[in-house]
């Protein structure tokens, strides 16, 4: 008898939801360790090289100006130097788009790792990976949008009709259109997920007492970099100084450290408080 309940007592705890559940895997390690940095190096070089653009460095495309020939006219010279703007530095697009994608995607293993390390039973960290996640997915697809544009800058309008031009300059406007809003729910959520990134931090021990505080004030700029975009979709002026500002500050510097740092501690900590 004793022998029956020492069986199915051993049973028990093999086929046991909790120790199943909290099973440590040593190579969640080495993934954190690896998306951490990749997401990093991504995000520095994609920004520096948005950063090119924006700032002018790779030169401008023509501005609008009326003329003569009439609206239709002026509309398609308008989007033929535009597009023209945009071939010549298309391996800068290319480039950074490419790069701002891998970089959101390397989120997903990132998140899924930072939960293994700071608790799979907490709430807070469950929240902070599904944040995370999901705010990466939507903004690689914001990428994915910007990549599909490359199909309309990849070839000469010169001597196209101005309304074939116009009807795939509008084409143009609404693929660039929805991947701006997916980048912006994307950075949201990505906002969110640090919150309480930040919250879970509060009671782990071990890590730099600056990171913390870090996680909060990258939170507050992608924040701040939501409202800067979405003023600038309703046309407010002077926003372009500012994105620029926030993205080199986030993109180079805040964000950056706070994932190396969090590589770190990924490859180097144990699953105790995983449990």
């Amino acid at each position: 008898m004793a022998m029956a309940e020492a069986g199915i007592a051993g049973t028990a705890a093999l086929i046991s939801p909790t120790r199943t559940l909290h099973a440590y895997d040593p190579a969640w390690n080495r993934v954190g360790r690896w998306a951490g940095w990749l997401c990093a190096v991504a995000f520095v070089v994609a920004t520096l090289a948005f950063l090119a653009d924006a700032l002018g460095l790779l030169g401008s495309a023509p501005p609008f100006s009326a003329t003569g020939g009439g609206e239709l006219q002026d509309q398609a010279s308008f989007f033929r130097g535009q597009f023209s703007h945009q071939r010549q530095i298309l391996w800068d697009i290319a480039i950074r788009t490419t790069l701002f994608f891998v970089g959101y995607v390397a989120l997903v293993p990132f998140g899924m790792a930072l939960r293994t390390l700071l608790g799979r039973a907490r709430a807070q960290a469950g929240l902070m990976a599904q944040f995370l996640i999901i705010g990466g997915v939507l903004g690689a697809l914001s990428q994915v949008a910007t990549l599909a544009e490359i199909n309309y800058w990849h070839v000469s309008w010169d001597s196209t009709e101005p309304q074939v031009l116009l009807s795939y300059a509008t084409s143009v406007g609404a693929i660039d259109t929805l991947g701006g809003w997916l980048g912006l729910a994307g950075e949201l959520l990505l906002g969110a997920g640090l919150v309480f990134l930040g919250g879970t931090l509060r009671s782990a021990a071990g890590f730099p007492a600056w990171l913390r505080p870090a996680v909060y004030t990258a939170a507050a700029g992608l924040a701040g970099l939501v409202v800067i975009d979405v003023a600038a979709n309703l046309g407010v002026d002077g926003t372009d100084i500012a994105h620029n500002v926030v993205s080199l500050l986030l993109g180079v510097i805040l964000v950056p450290a706070v994932l190396i740092a969090l590589a770190w501690q990924v490859s180097h900590r144990s699953n105790a408080s995983a449990a």
